[in-house]
């Protein structure tokens, strides 16, 4: 009885498998027809985890090397896939993993080759600052070092915003009213970690009842604003009012902030 039911097993099994491959390279043919044809939504059904990819993959024609079973819930499709970069034509081999959704259809759960590290400031940051652990290799592990990385910075900014006076001193603060006009200077010193370009500041003038009664805001320097670097800011202010006080603070926008740090540190 036993060696009846047997073959039929086996038989159930190389079918069953058989369907999985077919299903896996459905998937991969519906996430490239997304990608070329620009379809987001599309691109997302077939591979929900594609947004930790830090941009929309690029290709121009793609083929299937080979389909296998790496695991007992785990495919891998591995695939040329061609694009343009500037006027050359580039091959890059592409694998992607997929996973059962149900008994009729595949996702895509990660994938490596697809991550353009070249592109991604966030990667070339933590690559630089030695942030990428041992065995970082497939696409959803560099993102998830790369969403990382962008979370630690974006909580230095926020800090920087909240207590500014911890990571920039400004000091020798001189001003006057010329008639409508003031006139003024002052210093500012970087007490931060890290390197700016161009930092912004903010001048906001109150009268005696500490009412707003004129703003401003100027570059700090139009150069690199370094670690220990300290700068005289001279300052020049139109239709001031009745201003008799002035607060001086640093301009400091979350997403400018973080791509000057991504660039200059």
């Amino acid at each position: 009885m036993k060696n009846l039911f047997l073959p039929v097993l086996v038989l159930l099994l190389f079918t069953s498998c058989d369907k999985r491959i077919g299903q896996c390279e459905k998937t991969a043919e519906s996430f490239f027809a997304a990608i070329m044809e620009g379809d987001e939504e599309a691109m997302l059904k077939a591979y929900p985890l594609a947004y930790h990819l830090h941009y929309f993959p690029h290709t121009d024609s793609h083929k299937i090397n080979s389909v296998k079973k790496i695991s007992d819930n785990r495919y891998e499709v591995n695939l040329a896939n061609t694009y343009t970069k500037g006027d050359n034509p580039i091959t890059k081999e592409v694998s992607l993993y997929l996973e059962p959704i149900n008994d009729n259809s595949m996702k895509i759960v990660d994938s490596k080759g697809l991550y353009p590290k070249d592109n991604v400031k966030l990667y070339k940051y933590a690559y630089r600052h030695d942030m990428i652990p041992n065995g970082t290799e497939t696409d959803q592990q560099l993102g998830a070092v790369t969403d990382s990385v962008r979370s630690k910075l974006t909580s230095v900014i926020m800090k920087m915003q909240f207590y500014t006076n911890d990571y920039f001193e400004i000091s020798h603060i001189k001003w006057q009213k010329l008639v409508d006009s003031a006139t003024g200077s002052f210093l500012i010193t970087n007490k931060s970690s890290y390197t700016l370009d161009s930092p912004k500041y903010k001048l906001t003038y109150y009268n005696s009842r500490d009412n707003i009664v004129a703003v401003d805001d100027g570059r700090i320097t139009y150069s690199k604003f370094r670690p220990g670097d300290q700068v005289k800011v001279d300052i020049f202010t139109l239709h001031v009012g009745s201003a008799n006080s002035l607060k001086i603070d640093l301009d400091i926008d979350l997403e400018e902030t973080l791509d000057n740090i991504l660039e200059n540190n």
